[in-house]
């Protein structure tokens, strides 16, 4: 017991550690700035035109309250939602490597105000910037420290203390959608990565076959004690103290928020997929814009612009909670209260924290994504699953 409490106590004394490493690396905040002619002494009413957006569906309610706002500073500059193809600003948590030719540079567009990004997330080609991180990717292993607190134990912040945990035997140990690529984020690409594996690997989607094996093998681990469980609804188990574990990316907990009761217990622990707290590592991402070529660049100067504002990066992450990328002046951080207050993406000093941009293309996701579920369902075996992923 006392080694679990200083196992927790390390983990709450980096909060401070982290956050000041976050703002060295992200930098101070400037107010953005159009570099355009096209405003007519302020009145933005003599700006018109049309852009198309594309954002994937937890992103969206976002970026509508955004254009409602932007609608009515920009009556006459019309934005519509398109698919991903046929839209000129994109956001995406992949930008797959061969498809970069076909997005427009953006060093001198953002130049105004590049110190709000974390360089380690932007999305470049040579010196090139193709695009830019916004909202944060993070997959992890959530619980509620009151679910714990109220049953009178500790959290099994350890896979052998889950694995034996006497809750099992009444609530599922980790909960999940039924979504591998959750899994892969959360626990492959950790596990991975503790194994030898290096973050470029990932970020092309090109493992190691030897690496990969010996990951595979843990997962076995899980399943044979039986750790994963498939569920419809994990959000609603986990809501409603039915489960331990939930794995899931933070803009899906942020989603909950309002379900429930002591929001603030809700954190992580990445030692909980391991038994080697030295070895643990925290993959983080971020969903990024980009802009396609050929679209007018002076439109997309002043989309931009009021969408990296302060003023409205501050809302998302007073407001909606909503896990930024990106930095605002609120409270000097560069991430939202939620994350801030629940140390969501703390660890203990000796994790380490690796930034990658997912590179994948959609071959690369499908062959990567189905056989680990298919290997978790037990519809595959383990060499089968090695064998398609390193295709």
């Amino acid at each position: 017991m006392h080694e679990k409490m200083n196992i927790k106590q390390k983990f709450y004394t980096s909060l401070s550690l982290l956050l000041v490493i976050l703002m060295m690396l992200v930098g101070c905040t400037s107010k953005p700035s159009a570099k355009n002619e096209l405003k007519d002494n302020g009145n933005n009413t003599f700006i018109k035109g049309k852009l198309t957006i594309y954002a994937e569906n937890n992103f969206r309610s976002a970026i509508d309250l955004f254009l409602y706002s932007f609608n009515l500073s920009y009556p006459k500059l019309q934005i519509e939602w398109a698919t991903k193809d046929k839209a000129d600003i994109i956001i995406t948590d992949r930008i797959p490597e061969e498809q970069m030719s076909e997005f427009a540079v953006l060093n001198s567009t953002i130049e105004d105000y590049q110190n709000i990004f974390l360089d380690s997330l932007i999305v470049k080609k040579g010196e090139d910037i193709i695009a830019v991180p916004l909202f944060l990717e993070l997959d992890a292993i959530w619980y509620k420290e009151t679910f714990f607190a109220e049953k009178n134990v500790s959290a099994p912040l350890l896979l052998n203390d889950l694995a034996t945990s006497k809750l099992n035997e009444q609530y599922p140990a980790i909960s999940y959608s039924g979504n591998a690529e959750t899994l892969f984020w959360s626990i492959l690409a950790p596990i991975y990565l503790s194994n030898g594996g290096q973050p470029y690997e990932l970020q092309s989607g090109s493992l190691n076959k030897a690496i990969l094996e010996t990951t595979l093998m843990h997962f076995e681990t899980l399943k044979q004690n039986k750790i994963l469980n498939t569920a419809d609804s994990p959000e609603s188990l986990f809501t409603k103290n039915l489960t331990q574990f939930w794995a899931a990316n933070i803009s899906d907990v942020c989603g909950v928020k309002n379900h429930i009761t002591n929001f603030d217990s809700v954190t992580f622990m990445p030692s909980v997929i391991s038994n080697n707290q030295d070895a643990d590592n925290i993959v983080i991402r971020s969903s990024s814009l980009a802009v396609k070529k050929n679209c007018d660049i002076n439109l997309v100067e002043i989309f931009l612009s009021e969408l990296f504002s302060d003023r409205y990066l501050t809302g998302l992450s007073v407001n909606l909670k909503m896990p930024l990328a990106c930095k605002t002046s609120y409270n000097s951080h560069s991430i939202p209260e939620f994350v801030v207050k629940n140390n969501s993406v703390i660890a203990l000093p000796s994790v380490k924290i690796h930034y990658l941009n997912c590179l994948w293309d959609d071959d690369t996701k499908s062959k990567l994504i189905t056989p680990l579920q298919n290997f978790i369902n037990d519809s595959i075996s383990l060499e089968v699953a090695c064998e398609t992923m390193i295709q």
